[in-house]
């Protein structure tokens, strides 16, 4: 092997030594998370879960609400996005996060929330769950974590995999095994749940139905997976609240630019609090809160594509 490839090979290892250690410096750090305590590594999950699997595995707290009255109860994709819309005239807006738990990068972000004293949701990838080793130990203390300190949590797949075909065994390992991993990890049954991609196919709908799970979309998103520039994601994100007026924000918490442009967005909705009167301004929410506000009075448009029309046409008008 020639010198200048030992030196790079070097460089690599070097820096890849000094990402772990900075990682595991600001877990260690948080004041909400022990590295002292950490759990056991989780035992291998069958290749098919059923309830009657996570009854022995969990306390019957676990499932408290789980078959609680759905506010979509067949999945329904056009009512998921109109839920997500959030209630008429609400100006609320709620934070969620995909493909965590990440170690440094999630733990920024939850400092960041709870500088601004908001509570968030996590749609969490059960593969990051899983295994042994220093990785998947302190990700399941991360995840542990976003529910010690109020945050919410929800599926998000095992392996983020598109959930648009119709083989149903393998549809249920990636919704079922994710939410033991899951479960396992944080001792709470996730009974929220995001598709990846955002897909899901007839078969998925019936899988997740039987689940008693509430599908999760968003209708704010900074594409902040092809974009780096937190200034940049941060005023997409603001841009889209002023068109919609409310909302759910997708960003991802692996991203260190997401984590930045979350604490631009938090400052700017502070500058920009919810005058009811006047109808204008934002309150940020937690998930249940906005999804109980949408169900009880939902936009009356049959889906999001009519509901965007009708914002179009009283953008135009000056009436919005």
């Amino acid at each position: 092997m020639s010198s200048a490839r030992l030196a790079r090979n070097g460089s690599v290892l070097v820096t890849a030594l000094a990402i772990a250690c900075a990682s595991i410096a600001a877990f260690s750090t948080h004041p909400s998370i022990s590295w002292e305590s950490r759990p056991s590594s989780p035992e291998a999950p069958p290749r098919r879960i059923t309830f009657e699997t996570l009854e022995s595995t969990l306390s019957p707290d676990a499932f408290a609400d789980l078959e609680s009255a759905s506010k979509n109860p067949t999945v329904d994709l056009d009512r998921a996005g109109i839920l997500a819309e959030g209630a008429q005239g609400s100006g609320e807006v709620t934070l969620t996060f995909d493909d965590g738990p990440g170690v440094g990068t999630t733990v920024e972000v939850l400092r960041i929330l709870e500088a601004h004293h908001v509570k968030g949701t996590f749609f969490l990838n059960g593969s990051r769950l899983a295994g042994v080793g220093v990785v998947a130990e302190l990700h399941r203390r991360v995840a542990q974590s976003l529910v010690a300190k109020g945050h919410f949590i929800g599926n998000h797949g095992l392996d983020h995999l598109a959930l648009d075909g119709d083989d149903v065994p393998f549809l249920e390992g990636q919704i079922d095994r994710s939410a033991l991993l899951i479960a396992q990890a944080t001792g709470e049954m996730p009974r929220w749940f995001r598709p990846p991609y955002g897909t899901l196919s007839p078969a998925a709908r019936s899988v997740l139905a039987a689940r008693h799970d509430e599908l999760v979309l968003w209708t704010i998103d900074a594409q902040d997976t092809l974009e780096d520039d937190p200034e940049r994601l941060a005023h997409r994100l603001e841009q889209q609240l002023l068109f919609a007026g409310q909302g759910v924000i997708l960003l991802h918490d692996l991203r260190g630019s997401s984590a930045r442009a979350l604490s631009i967005l938090l400052d700017w909705l502070d500058r920009h609090p919810r005058d009811a009167e006047r109808h204008r301004g934002f309150s940020v929410v937690d998930l249940p809160t906005y999804y109980a506000h949408a169900a009880q009075d939902p936009f009356p448009e049959a889906n999001r594509l009519a509901l965007l029309r009708l914002r179009e046409r009283l953008h135009r008008s000056g009436k919005l």
